[in-house]
Parts: C-alpha cells; sequence; structure tokens
C-alpha cells in the first residue's frame, strides 16, 4: 500500500520515528527533532492477518541515510 508522504525532507536534518506494531495492527509517527512528539500517529494500519514479527526499516530514494540512536522495547 503506497502512501504519499505529507513531509518535505531537509538534507542534514534530523527526525525522529516511533513504529508500534501489536497483533495485527502497525502504528508510525515521524517528526522533526526539534519539535515535540506529536500525539497522534501519522500511519495507522490494521491488516486482517498477522504477517509475521518482524519490522524493516530502509530508504528509498535518498543516497544517504544514517540511523542512529535506534532503541527496540518490549512493553
Amino acid at each position: 500500500m503506497a502512501v504519499a508522504s505529507p513531509w518535505v525532507y531537509v538534507v542534514n536534518h534530523e527526525y525522529n520515528l516511533k513504529v508500534n506494531a501489536k497483533g495485527t495492527s502497525i502504528s508510525a509517527k515521524l517528526w522533526d527533532t526539534m519539535l515535540p512528539e506529536p500525539a497522534d500517529y501519522d500511519l495507522v494500519h490494521k491488516a486482517p492477518t498477522a504477517t509475521g514479527r518482524s519490522i524493516g526499516l530502509y530508504t528509498y530514494g535518498l543516497p544517504l541515510s544514517i540511523f542512529k540512536d535506534v532503541r527496540v522495547s518490549v512493553p
């Protein structure tokens, strides 16, 4: 499912990404590191069945991306 992004990405700028996966639901939000975390998620999707137990993180169309301070927690 392709979704158009409301973001205009700035080169050499940092963003926070938070992803929550539970059961058949996945939610994600992205925000500027200079702003407080938004209360609502930007993307919420519920699959009809669970498709696996993993989340992949990749970039598309960016020549260089650096991921830092990656944390995984189990509630």
